[in-house]
């Protein structure tokens, strides 16, 4: 089953997106990034959303949407587990702004490709912990399922998971 990730940068020059003939060259769904933890990142992504899962739609494909998610510099679990679940609740908030899901939506995906939680002009200069990362991870996923009766999945690319978090089955047990 072929699908696609959208964003702002296949909006060159606020351009619209042709789903139809993505539709017609065997595409069946579109992820698109909807929320974001950044504000300035949130606002445009909301946009694009809004426009590109009503045509996406119209045009017969199925849309799901993602949340880009960055950590919270802290290594106190109860300010993880908060912040955790905070980004879950704008994520919810987004689906609920949008009308919650049709019968063309698939579950909401967690973005995480970052566990850099201090960045200063461009370099990394701390990085959250594999299992900070993970405990934030499964809260938010938890938090999402919770709320919404479906349940979320987990997109990112296997280094990533290998190197910055911590196997378990409680994260096992949602989709890659």
């Amino acid at each position: 089953i072929h699908g696609v990730d959208i964003s702002k940068w296949q909006h060159p020059h606020d351009k619209p997106i042709n789903f139809e003939k993505m539709a017609k060259a065997g595409v069946r769904f579109v992820i698109i990034k909807g929320s974001d933890s950044q504000v300035p990142a949130d606002v445009l992504a909301k946009k694009y959303l809004i426009a590109d899962r009503a045509a996406a739609q119209a045009a017969g494909l199925y849309t799901g949407f993602y949340y880009f998610s960055y950590l919270p510099d802290t290594t106190k679990k109860a300010e993880i587990i908060a912040d955790a679940k905070a980004q879950a609740q704008k994520t919810i908030w987004r689906l609920g702004e949008i009308g919650g899901y049709t019968e063309q939506d698939l579950p909401v995906a967690l973005d995480l490709e970052t566990n850099c939680v201090r960045l200063i002009s461009g370099i990394c200069k701390k990085y959250a912990s594999r299992a900070n990362v993970s405990l934030w991870a499964k809260t938010w996923l938890a938090e999402v399922e919770a709320k919404t009766n479906r349940k979320p999945f987990v997109y990112s690319y296997p280094s990533f998971l290998q190197n910055a978090m911590t196997r378990s089955s409680q994260l096992a047990k949602y989709p890659l």
